[in-house]
Formats: structure tokens, C-alpha cells, sequence
């Protein structure tokens, strides 16, 4: 007797076991790296933010696929694309990177500009005339690529943005070499603002895309590109670019 009923009691059971495992079964994982900068991404009152952060976090929640986005060092982004075949990541796309990743949704595009301090002398006004200044760049990245590929005599590597704001305010460099809208973030950070420095001319436009290492067998690139192209027709997407005061591309 307890056999025969001790059978459709185990099958509700696994039945019951299914269906409350199912919405988290047809939820895919996905890791996720970007660089640990402002704006975008870092930690506001203990929750995470930023402006990749938030494009991500939402992309990867239309796309179906329960996110798990790590902030990291520009340099520990390709170690973790290379350990993990099945990851993504925010990737700077430039020529000396061009064929070590595929470039699936373009998040963002900036201009690399040179600063200065606005009570200085350094000429930043062309390419040619800085090239002996001391110039600060982050370790690893786009900056530090745009520096050595033109030529830049000076190079003064710093692990974060801020510590190129801080280094410029005292004068142990003569000019920042980075994006505007981390520059920006940099110097709020120190307190000081934009009036306090002046800027040359953009130097060259980077973009930053949704990236994985070849072959990216086991990424479902249609499905990210769908929830891009979802989150640009509905607005979100511009709304998210918008609060952090950037103009989307």
C-alpha cells in the first residue's frame, strides 16, 4: 500500500521541485567584466552604479540572462576573458585590440582629449607639440595605447583615473591624458572642477563595446544585440546615457 501511493507522491513532489526550479533554469548566466571607473561603474552608498553598469544590467536582464558584473582593472579584464571563455566584457575597441575580441553592441563613443592645468604653460594644442610633456595614462588603458602609439615621450602610468587627477593638481604632471566624461568624474572626486583645467583638442574617438574572446561558442550574441537594439527603441537605453551626462552614439 505505501509503495503504490509512496509513487504518485514522489512524482508530485518532483514536479513540484521542477516548476519551482524553472524560472531560475530558463535563466541563463552570465559574467560580466568592466572597468572599475567612473562614471562607469562604481559603488554609491553600497550598491552598485554607473553608466555601463546600469546598460548592462539591463541589457543582460531583457537578453534573459541573470548577470553577475565584476568591476576590475582595465588589465584583469583580458586575464578574465581569456580564463573564461564563456564571459563578456566593456572593452575599449582600438587597433592594437581589434582582432583579440568580437565587438557585439557598441555602448558608447568618446573623444581621447589631453588636459591641463589652466594656470600652466604646457602646450597641449596639437599632438606634436605635447609629445614631451609628461603625460598621465591609466595602466592598461585606451590612453595608455593612444600614448605609446603616438610617439608620447613621457609616460607617467597611474592605476586609476584619480590618481592622474591628484597628480596633475600638484604638478607631477603636466598633462591627463583620458576621456572627458572620467576626467570629469576624477576631479569631482578631488574636488576641484573643469575651470580648473583647460583642454587641447580631441585627439582621436574611441568607442567602447559588449566584447568576448573568440570564438565565443557558448555567448548568444543575437540575443544581447536584441535587447540593445529594444533598449535603444524604447529610450531607455538614451536615458541611461543621459543621467550621466553623455551623448549617445
Amino acid at each position: 500500500m505505501h509503495l503504490i501511493l509512496g509513487k504518485p507522491r514522489c512524482a508530485l513532489l518532483a514536479c513540484c521541485c521542477a516548476l519551482a526550479m524553472s524560472p531560475a533554469a530558463a535563466f541563463d548566466e552570465a559574467q560580466l567584466y568592466i572597468n572599475n571607473a567612473p562614471p562607469f561603474s562604481y559603488v554609491d552608498e553600497g550598491r552598485e552604479a554607473g553608466l555601463v553598469y546600469e546598460l548592462l544590467d539591463q541589457m543582460a536582464a531583457r537578453a534573459g540572462f541573470r548577470s553577475h558584473i565584476s568591476s576590475v582593472p582595465f588589465k584583469r579584464i583580458a586575464v578574465q576573458l581569456s580564463m573564461q571563455p564563456s564571459s563578456l566584457a566593456a572593452i575599449w575597441r582600438q587597433p592594437e585590440v581589434e582582432l583579440s575580441y568580437i565587438w557585439i553592441v557598441k555602448l558608447l563613443e568618446e573623444p581621447a582629449i589631453l588636459v591641463a592645468r589652466s594656470d600652466t604653460a604646457g602646450d597641449i594644442s596639437s599632438i606634436y607639440a605635447a609629445r614631451k610633456l609628461r603625460v598621465g595614462v591609466v595602466l592598461g588603458s585606451p590612453a595608455e595605447l593612444i600614448a605609446r602609439r603616438l610617439g608620447f615621450q613621457h609616460i607617467e602610468v597611474s592605476t586609476s583615473a584619480v590618481s592622474n587627477a591628484r597628480k596633475l593638481d600638484r604638478g607631477r604632471i603636466d598633462a591627463w591624458l583620458a576621456v572627458p566624461s572620467v576626467i570629469a568624474a576624477a576631479q569631482q572626486q578631488i574636488r576641484s572642477n573643469l575651470g580648473a583645467l583647460r583642454s587641447g583638442p580631441p585627439i582621436e574617438k574611441i568607442a567602447m563595446y559588449l566584447s568576448c574572446a573568440p570564438p565565443c561558442n557558448d555567448i548568444d550574441i543575437e540575443r544581447w544585440k536584441r535587447a540593445a537594439a529594444a533598449m535603444k527603441k524604447d529610450g531607455s537605453y538614451a536615458r541611461i546615457i543621459d543621467r550621466y551626462l553623455l551623448v549617445p552614439r
